[in-house]
Order: structure tokens, then sequence, then C-alpha cells
């Protein structure tokens, strides 16, 4: 069946909708005159096979028919995860409109009892182990990681974790860089930022300071929204610049992997590409889309100061890691959403989320490729459950294997690669 329930119900009770063609293997040049025939403008996806275009219930009907066609999904919105545990889109709007007009200084409360339990990416090294990896000289150097999210301006790239680095910068479209939700920037910060010292003796560095990093912005809006073609488009991206490992700290609205084009471009990745996603922040006891993916590694949250999971956090069977999640206190770009509402100086932010927990996944796989090419073996999305299997602990859908450190890495390597 080309279509889906849920689609057909959609088309049933509109004119039209965004949606995403999926053709048969190599046959997607058939597929463009066939929509300009139609009038249609339309993006490709040439990895995937995929290309997006607003449909009406004439063009569906026609399209359905057609050889070239393999399947039509619904292109479902995407958004972060953390909009549903408390950021206020309403005050963080009427405080820039503020800004703007010179009434209100950009300001957040902050002080010694919050700076008390902000988790710092330091902390979050020390939990992990990560003291072990920089004296064995593992930090990510070489591996190359994308950041497929709300951020990419320049501002972000010369945020001050990443002086005297160099950040690659994509997008979606042709989208001005400006970054107004800064979400993307913590993530970034939390795998590849630079030891930095935001207050007196207050430290944050990112999980695998010297990865190559790519920023590839693909939600759209201040309060980071977007939809799943381009998220997909970003992804085609990231792995055509050399992304090795693919961070993805957002969730779709698709309920069901048979209709979600997301878990399905994920599936069609090549081995060697690596995904780690958020499984939501919804208390569900499923994991979320694009997480719920074969080859995608499904990303919990936890607090590191007593191991517990975040009462946020999505569970399920799908879940691979239970990652620091918790009040975690990294970089952001100034002047946005995520540093207003966050607490800290300006430029830092403490924020919650599975979005957070994800980062620190997507550092340590970074650490891991490096150590593993080391002894020529280029891991997969199966090599880390295999680690979480062997030396993590026994799965849960609450917890999965447990938080994924460096000594379960270093100790697969020393048993299996040596």
């Amino acid at each position: 069946m080309k279509t889906t329930p849920v689609l057909n119900k959609v088309f049933d009770g509109i004119i039209g909708a965004p949606t995403i063609i999926e053709v048969k293997k190599n046959l997607l040049p058939e597929l463009f005159p066939i929509l300009g025939q139609f009038g249609l403008s339309y993006r490709s996806m040439p990895m995937f096979n995929m290309a997006s275009a607003f449909l009406t219930r004439r063009t569906l009907t026609d399209l359905v028919d057609m050889d070239v066609v393999e399947h039509i999904y619904i292109d479902w919105p995407v958004r972060l995860p953390e909009m549903s545990i408390g950021f206020s889109a309403t005050d963080f709007i009427l405080q820039r409109g503020l800004i703007g007009l010179g009434v209100l200084q950009a300001s957040k409360p902050w002080g010694a009892e919050a700076r008390g339990e902000w988790i710092t990416t330091t902390e979050s090294r020390k939990y992990l182990g990560l003291e072990q990896a920089r004296q064995d000289s593992v930090t990510g150097k070489g591996v190359r990681v994308a950041v497929v999210d709300s951020d990419g301006s320049m501002r972000a790239a010369n945020h001050r974790q990443f002086m005297g680095k160099y950040v690659e910068r994509y997008q979606v479209r042709a989208l001005a860089q400006t970054d107004t939700n800064g979400h993307g920037t913590h993530v970034a910060t939390t795998i590849a930022g630079k030891s930095y010292e935001p207050l007196p003796n207050f430290y944050v560095e990112g999980m695998a300071p010297d990865a190559q990093l790519m920023f590839v912005k693909c939600l759209l809006t201040p309060l980071g929204t977007g939809s799943t073609s381009d998220c997909i488009e970003g992804m085609n991206i990231a792995v055509n610049k050399g992304a090795q490992v693919i961070n993805f700290s957002l969730g779709s609205e698709a309920t069901d992997p048979a209709e979600d084009p997301f878990v399905k471009a994920i599936n069609m990745l090549p081995e060697d590409r690596i995904v780690c996603a958020a499984s939501g922040n919804e208390s569900a006891m499923k994991v979320g889309s694009p997480a719920l993916a074969d080859k995608a590694l499904a990303i919990g949250a936890l607090n590191n100061r007593d191991g517990l999971k975040a009462s946020f956090s999505n569970s399920g069977p799908e879940l691979a890691f239970c990652m620091p999640g918790v009040n975690i206190f990294s970089g952001v770009t100034r002047e946005t959403l995520c540093d207003v509402v966050g607490g800290g100086p300006e430029g830092f932010s403490a924020l919650s989320g599975t979005s957070m927990a994800t980062p620190h996944m997507t550092g340590m796989v970074a650490l891991a490729v490096q150590l593993m090419k080391q002894h020529d073996f280029t891991p997969n999305v199966e090599t880390f459950r295999e680690i979480g299997r062997r030396y993590g602990e026994p799965h849960s859908n609450e917890y999965g294997y447990g938080p994924l450190t460096y000594q379960m890495i270093k100790q697969y390597v020393a048993e299996n690669l040596t």
C-alpha cells in the first residue's frame, strides 16, 4: 500500500498537506518532471530516494497510481523535546520584544543556590570516566560530528567554547543563519566544546573536545520547530559532508514507524554512520521518533548526582543508554531562548532534557570511533548495543544499559580489538 491510513484520513478532511514522496531506488530523477507537470515545487533528498512537496487530494491520487512511487508519507512536524518541560515561549517572546525596544535588558536570575544545582559538562566528564580518556589522548580528534538542530550562525560557531576551533556551518533551504533558539549550541558545546571557565573555578568542557564539529540548521523557528523533510535534508547534508556521528536532539510527532519517513531514512544510512537520538520528554512508556529507528541509539536522561532516571525521560524497549541530562550547564548562543530561560551568565545555561543527554552519548561515540580506528575497526550502532550488553547494566525499558562510560569502551577494545 503506497499510502497509510493516517495519511488517507488527513486528506479526507483537508484540501492538501505537506508530504514526503519515496520513490523506487535510483528513480528519483524520474519523479521531478512528473511533479513539474503538476506545477509543484519540491525539494529532494537523493540519498534516501525521497522528495518533499505539498500535495492536493487530486495530485495524491494521481501519484499513487504511478510506478515510480514507492510510498507517500505525511511530512510530520518536528520540535525540540524541551518544549514539553517548561520553556515559557510567551515570556521569551515578550522579553525579546522588550529587549529589542530597549525597555528591558537581557538577564537571567542565578546565584550560589542555583549554581549548586547546575551540573557542568566537566562534572559529566568525571562521571563518565573521561580523565582516563584524556590521559589516553582520546579526545575525539579526527572524528566528524554533526549537530542537526536549531543553530548554525556565525555567532554560534564563534562561541567562547569554540575559540580556536574551526566549526563548519550548513543549513537546509536558503535560510538566513540567525539563531534565536540556542538549543543546538548547547548540544554542540556538550559534545565538542573546549574547556572554558565562565565563572571563577567553574569549568565546562565537552565530551569530545577535539572532534570536528558541524552545525546543520534544520529547525527554523525561534521555538525550535520544523518539519521531517527539513531534518532528513539536514541528515543528507551531514552525511554528504562526511559526518560519522549525527546528533538528533529533537522529536517528530509521528507515532507509528510504518508511517514515519524519518525512521525510514535513518534505517537507510550506511552502516558506518551512527545516529544518537533523544528518546523524548513526555514521561511516556514509549520511545519517540526518530529515536525508535533500528539504526539509531535511543538516549534517555538521568541525574548523575544520584544515578536516577529523570522523571520526564521516555522509556521503552528501544532505549539504548541513559546519559546525564538534568541541569546540564554548558554554552549557548547569546540572547537566544535557551540563554534567557536557562539560568547562568550570558552565553551559558543549565538545561534539562533528553536533548542534553543525547550529546553526552554522541561525544562518547566520537571517542569510541577515534579509539577503535587505532585498531582498524569501524564501529556501527550494533557495536554500542553490544558494549551495553557485555559491560553495562542489565537492559531495562527505563535505563537501557545505563550510562556508557569510557571504561566500558576501553574494555570492549581491549577484549575484542587487541
